[in-house]
């Protein structure tokens, strides 16, 4: 969690007064990839509904850092082996 959260902060001290959308699908879209070592496979969940994110694709559901970390967290759940 803290590689993406860090990562997003740092867009912000580095002088960003927003973060794109396109900039948080990219850090998630890094995140998918590294958890299912594939990016065929990670591009298949990113843009599957998930009822988790209110019945919207990822990278639908991501919009600012909020979703963003709420996203990378269900991502880390299923890395650790947790059901979600």
């Amino acid at each position: 969690m803290h590689g993406v959260k860090a990562m997003v902060r740092g867009m912000h001290y580095r002088g960003f007064e927003r973060v794109e959308k396109v900039e948080f699908s990219e850090l998630l879209r890094y995140q998918a990839e590294r958890v299912f070592g594939d990016k065929l496979k990670a591009a298949t969940w990113l843009r599957q509904p998930r009822p988790h994110f209110d019945g919207l694709a990822a990278l639908e559901f991501v919009q600012d850092e909020a979703t963003c970390l709420q996203a990378k967290e269900f991502l880390d759940r299923l890395e650790h082996g947790f059901s979600c």
